[in-house]
């Protein structure tokens, strides 16, 4: 029936809007300049294109079934202020 249509193509957005915010928050980690061992940028490559492939294996799925994968466990926030620190430093180095 078209609710249940338009219910789950609202749905979709919201995963859609979702899976964008995951991968904006980690767009850092595939930085050339962050200072990620490479295990850990490969790591979270990985995650990021399970973010991208969400709709594709979801795709005959009801998506109120949608699991999102887990980031990366062994990433801790500090992380991302190092490499934030560093970036800003080579930023202000090179002017």
């Amino acid at each position: 029936d078209i609710h249940s249509e338009y219910a789950i193509m609202l749905k979709w957005n919201d995963i859609r809007n979702q899976r964008s915010i995951f991968l904006i928050e980690s767009d850092w980690t595939q930085l050339p300049d962050c200072a990620l061992p490479a295990k850990e940028k490969k790591a979270w490559k990985e995650y990021r294109q399970e973010l991208r492939d969400l709709p594709q294996k979801y795709a005959n799925i009801n998506p109120m079934f949608v699991v999102f994968p887990i980031r990366p466990s062994h990433i801790i926030k500090r992380t991302f202020m190092q490499c934030l620190i560093f970036v800003v430093n080579k930023v202000f180095r090179n002017k």
